[in-house]
């Protein structure tokens, strides 16, 4: 199940990995180190194997400079021309290399730094100064638990796949890590402050996840040519616990449950899958915290699953959704949010008597054959959407009429009887005024969901709009 691994200076490790990055063995030394593996209940499964290794010097060529009012120094190449790995002290004259500079192509010139595949850094190091390493072919950096600053253009345009960015680090530079190719990122809490460019142009990116809460960008451009416009490529950027957004497209016929994502208390912010193609169907779980315009523009997305326990549907959610045909809408939601319906393909939409609250047009630029709004209904704003068949309640105390515009359906029926109907033309000019005057050239019929006192009195029409069927 893992590996004890031990050094004859008394110090032990252990990992489930079946390697051990041991960077941090200082330079020039000789240790004995031995390995064996456990089980799982921690019994020695294994003879141990054991070899003498001596960690390669310390460069040459390299110079130093005090700093820290004397107590620390920092280090730069002095004439250094070694191809492969450099290797960085822990100290100098007895105090600690805390500060490293000046290994990139613009000072050691473009043919130098190409040949620096890697470095040790010292254990104790602070400071990633202003383009320590730019233009060099390092691929992997093992960076000391100590460091806390990573500066300007300090990796850029390296072949940089992997680092690991300790918990004390706190900034971050302009154009640090720019066109490099890393494939992750994880920035921990204490990283607040990212400079300009500091992730352009990094198009291997597939998952940037940021653990402060508050993250200081210097410039709208840290992921530019990574998470926004990286087209053929997809992945996820975190901020926290928050989904900030989804990087390009997704593959053909995607199906995302967001499940998981509720039960890790994963928040989804706004406009999180805007314009996210490839996108066919979404499962949304009732305790899922998600933003508003969330799949705005998301124009393959045909399916929408929300669970029971859904109380609203967040403005901008499905706006632009062109091939959206289908939504269930749980008995339990209470609120349809500002064009959050809006240019979809919506046919037929029978809105559950949950309903208490339809917002501004939230079915805007729709064509629906038929529209059936709750009798519970106590707020709706102007709608703007063709209708043939509309049934609506008479209008609350709370809704002033209907203020909406249905693009003069071609029937529409009232949920009451024939003495509420008239009587609601008598008194509200708004309601009259919708039905185009006493039902002008449209036609509006009275009817009742409750089962008829007696012949005539409640009348329900078929989709015809003329024929009166019995109500089972």
């Amino acid at each position: 199940t893992g590996y004890v691994v031990t050094l004859n200076t008394g110090e032990t490790y252990e990992t489930e990995e079946t390697q051990l990055d041991m960077q941090f063995l200082s330079p020039g030394e000789t240790y004995t180190i031995s390995v064996y593996a456990k089980g799982g209940t921690n019994e020695v499964v294994s003879d141990p194997s054991e070899l003498t290794l001596t960690m390669p010097a310390v460069s040459e060529g390299l110079t130093y400079t005090l700093i820290e009012n004397g107590t620390a120094y920092e280090v730069c190449e002095d004439g250094f021309e070694d191809d492969g790995m450099l290797i960085l002290p822990d100290t100098y004259e007895g105090k600690p290399v805390t500060s490293v500079w000046g290994f990139s192509k613009t000072k050691l010139g473009s043919d130098i730094a190409a040949g620096i595949t890697g470095v040790r850094l010292p254990r104790g190091l602070k400071n990633i100064s202003v383009g320590a390493f730019g233009g060099t072919n390092i691929e992997k950096v093992v960076l000391p638990p100590t460091v806390e600053t990573i500066g300007n253009n300090a990796f850029r345009q390296t072949q940089l796949k992997e680092i690991i960015i300790p918990e004390n680090v706190t900034s971050i530079g302009n154009s640090a890590f720019q066109d490099t190719l890393l494939q992750e990122i994880i920035l921990p809490e204490n990283v607040t402050d990212i400079g300009e460019s500091a992730f352009q142009d990094c198009t291997e990116l597939r998952k940037v996840q940021i653990l402060s809460q508050s993250p200081n960008f210097g410039a709208s451009n840290v992921f530019d040519n990574t998470i926004w416009y990286a087209l053929n490529s997809s992945g996820f950027i975190y901020f926290g616990e928050t989904l900030y957004r989804h990087k390009g497209n997704l593959p053909s016929d995607t199906h995302l449950d967001f499940t998981e994502f509720a039960k890790r208390n994963i928040k989804i912010t706004s406009e999180a899958f805007r314009g996210c193609e490839g996108l066919i169907s979404v499962y949304i779980p009732s305790d899922l915290v998600w933003g508003e315009g969330v799949f705005r523009n998301c124009y393959d997305l045909e399916k929408v699953i929300l669970a029971e326990g859904i109380t609203e549907i967040p403005q901008w959610s499905f706006s632009g959704c062109s091939k959206l045909a289908e939504v269930n809408f749980p008995s339990t939601l209470m609120k349809i949010g500002k064009r959050s319906l809006e240019k979809t393909a919506l046919d037929v939409v029978m809105l559950p008597s949950s309903i208490t609250e339809i917002c501004e047009y939230a079915f805007n630029a729709c064509v629906l054959t038929w529209l059936s709004i709750p009798k519970g209904i106590v707020s709706m704003g102007a709608q703007n959407c063709m209708v043939n068949y509309l049934s609506i309640p008479l209008p609350s105390d709370n809704m002033n009429g209907y203020q909406g515009y249905f693009g003069l359906p071609t029937v529409i029926y009232v949920k009451a009887s024939m003495e509420e109907l008239t009587h609601a033309f008598e008194e509200n000019s708004l309601f009259k005024h919708f039905c185009g005057g006493i039902f002008g050239s449209n036609k509006a019929y009275a009817y009742s969901e409750d089962p008829p006192t007696e012949d005539g009195k409640y009348w329900h029409y078929d989709t015809d709009g003329v024929t009166p069927i019995a109500w089972e």
